[in-house]
């Protein structure tokens, strides 16, 4: 009986490790997975913001984006979108379910991208698109190996 239960453990564990580590990846792959989702008052609302990382070089002073914002409601409503610290809206929809706003941005720092109530300035989503900086040196310098020749 102690073998057939270590057993059942084992298959389990071996489908867990085969079947997880391919979602993983999926979900590293594609960054347009949601990144925000809430549930107000028995609704529904979810945000979703492309790209989820902005990379900036080094050598360069602002990280430039192809910025893509999508949300979707239950029912509709009216929503504004706008930048956290900013006092103007980006955009506003009036009476809507979902809504898409795309723009070409560049940031020094991190941004935060907020869905929010229009008329009580009430937060409803946010998502925040951190800028990262990257020196290529270093990748190519970890990756060579001792008894490379090249």
């Amino acid at each position: 009986m102690q073998l057939i239960e270590a057993g059942k453990a084992m298959i389990s564990d071996t489908v867990r490790r085969t079947v997880g580590f391919p979602i993983a990846c999926l979900l590293a792959l594609f960054p347009w997975q949601l990144t925000a989702a809430a549930t107000a008052a028995g609704e529904s609302l979810s945000l979703e913001v492309r790209p989820r990382v902005c990379v900036r070089l080094s050598g360069e002073e602002m990280c430039a984006m192809h910025l893509l914002i999508r949300w979707k409601a239950e029912r509709e409503r009216d929503v504004c979108l706008r930048f956290a610290g900013e006092e103007t809206s980006l955009q506003c929809w009036q009476a809507q379910r979902q809504g898409v706003w795309e723009m070409s941005l560049e940031r020094e720092n991190n941004t935060t991208v907020q869905l929010l109530d229009p008329d009580s300035e009430a937060v409803l989503l946010e998502s925040l698109i951190p800028v990262i900086s990257r020196d290529l040196r270093d990748t190519r310098r970890r990756r060579r190996h001792v008894w490379s020749i090249l």
